[in-house]
């Protein structure tokens, strides 16, 4: 038994775990969610902006119902007033009058409508703004959602490579090795064997192993197995 096989399948198994790991924190996705979180933004400011243009635009309605409603007052008054039916003097100077208070109210309206329409004008520019700004950032959405897929695909096709090869490496070890080391891997953060270095370090958590001990395990057959006593790991020479 060749524990170098060993290796070559813990060698698989952390690249299967990089794969995964891409999978759910390559920066595609971080730059999918910035562009997501980007239309989210513009879709907020427009909203709000939308608010304030209602307000605006309800009341600009409201001024100019009201300026309506006074310009039929005055045509009804200006046909009393000049239609010959009313011919009483003071009936006549009320009239006057009441067409005057009219137009003046209808001065008034029309006063306020160019107001609104003056605060109406730059909402309606930043509205603009903002729906050019918002097809910007759907079509980064887009952009990203592509990179995304792209990414996928690329690890897709890898970890069915790497899957396939970890399935013919771990034939060619004993069923009870590996076993062992499938346990030891679930339980130690995906590495169930290491390299012992010369000196007798151990790769997988840095201790060098007690020298006698150490010397034991040169001595030992090739395919002797051993574990780290410090974090349980097999040990391969």
């Amino acid at each position: 038994m060749d524990l170098e096989q060993l290796l070559a399948l813990q060698e698989l198994d952390t690249r299967l775990a990089q794969l995964g790991h891409r999978l759910t924190h390559d920066p595609a996705l971080a730059n999918l969610a910035a562009a997501q979180a980007a239309v989210a933004d513009v879709e907020r400011r427009e909203l709000e902006l939308f608010g304030e243009r209602d307000v605006v635009r309800q009341e600009l309605k409201r001024l100019e119902d009201e300026a309506s409603l006074t310009e039929e007052k005055i045509a009804k008054v200006n046909d009393t007033l000049y239609g010959g039916v009313v011919t009483a003097h003071k009936e006549l100077e009320s009239l006057q009058h009441e067409l005057a208070m009219l137009k003046e109210r209808l001065g008034g309206f029309e006063d306020l409508e160019l107001e609104q329409m003056e605060l109406a004008e730059p909402l309606e520019a930043r509205a603009t703004a903002l729906a050019a700004e918002k097809t910007a950032a759907i079509a980064n959405v887009g952009d990203a959602e592509m990179g995304v897929t792209a990414m996928q695909a690329e690890v897709g096709a890898e970890l069915d490579t790497v899957t396939s090869a970890r399935e013919a490496q771990a034939a060619t070890l004993p069923e009870s090795l590996l076993a062992q080391y499938d346990k030891l891997r679930t339980a130690l953060g995906g590495q169930g064997a290491a390299r012992l270095a010369p000196g007798g370090r151990c790769e997988g958590c840095h201790l060098t192993l007690p020298r006698a001990e150490y010397d034991a395990i040169k001595h030992e057959p090739p395919d002797a197995v051993h574990l780290c006593p410090e974090c349980g790991r097999i040990l391969v020479r």
